[in-house]
Formats: structure tokens, C-alpha cells, sequence
């Protein structure tokens, strides 16, 4: 199931709360400029795009499970990896992600496969015959767990695994190791395998405890924060680290010599929470999760229908209580910053004007240089050349169009 977004049910509550003022004055809010063009007919996902000379656009369909190859007019488009698994290069069973290479050239991640594919400019796919283990492949996969990219010594950089995993524990216990607060960030090189820690962050922390009743059935329970304070990550194409760091808004960087530094705070309009307000807000995540959970629950009775097997009860997370969240709503979430090809940061923050995110883009000094909105329904899937950036739209007869727009 499907964490429901906390944004989404909690803006009329968002307009509620007093917000303090900036230390200094920020750009004004403007819209994205126009649409240059979109694709005609949607394809089921678009997770993300990688933009190829000539204005050609690799698109990760990870619903397909197909990567896509759109020339620049972005009407037409072949199929580069495929879900077929008697293919030679076949996507896999899960979620794939691509990683920015050499040149024109891309990296794409197969976790199920534990493979690596590379694809040339002009879309043809061979295997990369070094790799990563099994166990880093989901992180190098990207999407929930960031974008990783190259350093400037031809590192892969990510995000690493923060199970702790020295935790000891009975040999009967069925949970999963638990995780810390802070996962690290990783460079590994993928000729000799070395593995380095190069930053720590903050991460939502999630608990699963699975027990055993007397009859061999397993109950497992969950426990999530429903408004973490978290970190976040980029890897900009000069191969520095940028960190944005949520507790104060601010960014930590480590540049291509690998010298760290910190640039000073970000001027925000924070969003108190008062008793009442996490009140509010606690009742609001209830609803929301019991809505999903009913919905799942029919799901779940009509795949099992006509079958001797029950359905599973669907797990109900526990959020804790309204004392539990903080006192300020937090600048950012989990996996909202992307870098652009002028080493430019895009920040999606909690701030919000007539229902839609405000995006904060930070140079490297840390100074917000510019604050932009996109159009109603539209996230951004990737960046392009010439001051371009790559959208994601909703079609409202199902799936997802990619369009093209500019910046400015």
C-alpha cells in the first residue's frame, strides 16, 4: 500500500498557520515559462529522463517496465529495454533507474536482474561486465532513495543502506534489522569495488515488527513519523555533493577535490504548529489512511476472489500522536531536490501558493537566486539542454504525458 501524501490533505490546513518572517528578502514567486511541446500519446510512468544530443529523450516507464527512446519533436519513440524477459536486455521484474554517464552515454539499473546495462546515444544496450553486489543494487536503482550520479573521480555516488545491522538480536526474531536515523552516502568504484562514506543524512525513520502466533501466522506492524524532519541530496554535474540539511535550511557541500563546507541559512517562511494545528493534522493522516486502507481491502477481496485463499488483512501503520510531531511544519520532504545541468539545485518545498509547491533554486553559494512554480499537475522528470526542463502531466483518460518547456 501506498503511503498517501501529506501535502496534498493538509493544505487547507497549511493556510491556517502563522508563519514567521524571512531574515532577508527572497525572488518573487514566478511561473515556469511556456511549453515548447509534449508528447502525443501517454505511456503508462514516466520516473524519469535523461536528455541525448539532438534533443532525444530517454524516458524510465518503470510501470511498463520499458526505457523509451523519444526524438525531439517527442512524437515518436521506440522501445530501447523492454519487460520481455526473453529479451537479451531485458528491464527486470522491478523497478529500473538511469544514471547519467559518460558523455551521452547512460547507465541503467536492474535490480531484479542484479545488472547493469549501458546505453550508447544511439540507444543500443550492452551489459557492463563490472558491478555492484546484489545488496547495493536497489539503491543504485534510484527513485524513492534519490538520484545518484558521477564524482569527479568517476565514482558512483548514492545513497547506502542504514540498517543497522549490528544490532543484536534472538535467533527467533522475524523483524527486519532496524534502520537508524541517518543513512549514509556512498562512492563506490566500479572497477575495484571500493566502497567510501562520504556524508550522513537524515531519513524517515520506519519501524517493522513482525511477531509469530501460536499457530505459525506472522502479524506485522509498522510505526512511521507522519512529518519528519529529513535531510536531502544531489550529486551536480562538476561531481560536488550538495546535502540540504532540514533542521535549518541549510547546505552542506563537498566539492570535486572533496574539501567540505557549509553555506549559511536559507531564508524560509516556517509554518507553526500549534497544539490544535497537530491536532488537526494527526486526524487529517487517520482519514487518510483509513481511506487507503479500504480501498486496499477491495483490491485485495477481488484478486483473491474465486480462490481457496483469503485475503490478507492490509497493515495499518502507526503514526503516534499529535505530541510526537514537531513544532514547525518542515521546509522540504524526503527526495525533493534535483540538480540542473548549470549545477543549479531545485528544491520542491512545503510552501505552497493556490495549492501548488514553490521550488527554491539554490547556487553554490547558497543563495535562493530564484523561486518558480510549475504548471497545475506537473512534476518535473529531468532537466535538458538550453535552459529546458522535462515535465510529467496527468492525462485524464490514464497514464502520463512527457512535455518539454523552458525555464525562463
Amino acid at each position: 500500500m501506498k503511503t498517501p501524501r501529506l501535502l496534498s490533505i493538509t493544505a487547507a490546513l497549511l493556510a491556517t498557520l502563522a508563519s514567521t518572517t524571512t531574515a532577508q528578502s527572497l525572488p518573487p514567486v514566478r511561473q515556469l515559462g511556456r511549453i515548447l511541446t509534449k508528447s502525443p500519446a501517454p505511456v503508462q510512468s514516466i520516473a524519469s529522463t535523461r536528455e541525448l544530443d539532438r534533443g532525444r529523450v530517454l524516458v524510465n516507464d518503470t510501470a511498463a517496465r520499458r526505457l523509451y527512446l523519444f526524438d525531439s519533436t517527442l512524437r515518436g519513440r521506440m522501445a530501447v529495454v523492454d519487460s520481455i524477459e526473453a529479451a537479451r536486455n531485458s528491464y527486470g521484474d522491478s523497478r529500473g533507474g538511469m544514471i547519467a554517464y559518460r558523455g551521452d552515454s547512460t547507465l541503467f539499473a536492474s535490480p531484479s536482474l542484479v545488472s547493469m546495462l549501458v546505453i550508447d546515444p544511439a540507444g543500443r544496450a550492452s551489459h557492463l561486465a563490472l558491478g555492484p553486489t546484489p545488496l547495493e543494487m536497489l539503491f543504485i536503482a534510484g527513485g524513492p532513495f534519490g538520484t545518484p550520479g558521477f564524482d569527479s573521480r568517476g565514482r558512483l555516488v548514492y545513497r547506502g543502506s542504514a540498517r543497522d545491522l549490528t544490532t543484536p538480536r534472538p535467533p527467533e526474531e522475524r523483524s527486519p534489522y532496524p534502520e537508524r536515523d541517518s543513512a549514509p552516502i556512498v562512492a563506490l568504484n566500479l572497477i575495484t569495488g571500493k566502497l567510501d562514506t562520504i556524508a550522513l543524512f537524515r531519513i524517515p525513520k520506519e519501524m517493522v515488527t513482525i511477531t509469530e502466533g501460536p499457530v505459525g501466522t506472522f502479524t506485522t506492524a509498522v510505526k512511521k513519523h507522519p512529518l519528519p524532519t529529513v535531510d536531502d541530496w544531489a550529486v551536480l554535474p562538476n561531481g560536488s555533493l550538495a546535502v540540504i540539511r532540514g533542521r535549518d535550511f541549510h547546505v552542506d557541500w563537498i566539492d570535486p577535490s572533496g574539501k567540505a563546507s557549509s553555506s549559511g541559512k536559507i531564508p524560509f517562511p516556517w509554518k507553526r504548529l500549534s497544539e490544535g494545528a497537530k491536532v488537526a493534522f494527526m486526524d487529517s493522516v487517520r482519514f487518510a489512511a483509513d481511506t487507503a486502507m479500504a480501498a486496499q481491502e477491495i483490491r485485495l477481496a477481488e484478486r483473491f476472489k474465486g480462490t481457496d485463499n483469503e485475503p490478507p488483512e492490509p497493515i495499518e501503520p502507526d503514526y503516534g500522536s499529535p505530541s510526537e510531531l514537531p513544532d514547525q511544519f518542515p521546509a522540504f520532504e524526503s527526495n525533493s531536490t534535483r540538480g540542473d545541468p548549470d549545477g543549479i539545485l531545485w528544491i520542491r518545498t512545503t510552501q505552497r501558493i493556490n495549492g501548488r509547491p514553490v521550488y527554491y533554486l539554490v547556487n553554490r553559494k547558497g543563495t535562493v537566486v530564484d523561486r518558480v512554480q510549475l504548471p497545475s499537475g506537473r512534476t518535473i522528470a529531468g532537466f535538458g539542454r538550453n535552459q529546458t526542463v522535462y515535465l510529467v502531466a496527468a492525462d485524464p483518460a490514464g497514464g502520463f504525458r512527457l512535455e518539454r518547456a523552458r525555464v525562463r
